[in-house]
């Protein structure tokens, strides 16, 4: 039996970034792991991330963007 996996590691882009508890920024990624990218990346849109041409944005920023809270 043949078995691949895909593990997808997110640290949001934003700029000052600061939705952990030192406000540095993601510090610690949110790990996806599938069979393949395409599914890593559709677990993470739902969990809230924007994935796109090389850039990635956490859920709390995508949050905070739409309800323009600092």
């Amino acid at each position: 039996m043949i078995v691949g996996c895909f593990t997808l590691d997110l640290y949001c882009d934003t700029e000052g970034c600061r939705h952990n508890d030192e406000g540095k920024g993601c510090q610690e990624p949110d790990s996806y792991v599938r069979r393949t990218r395409a599914e890593c990346n559709r677990a993470a849109r739902k969990d809230g991330w924007k994935i796109w041409k090389g850039k990635v944005i956490c859920s709390k920023c995508v949050e905070a963007k739409k309800g323009k809270i600092k």
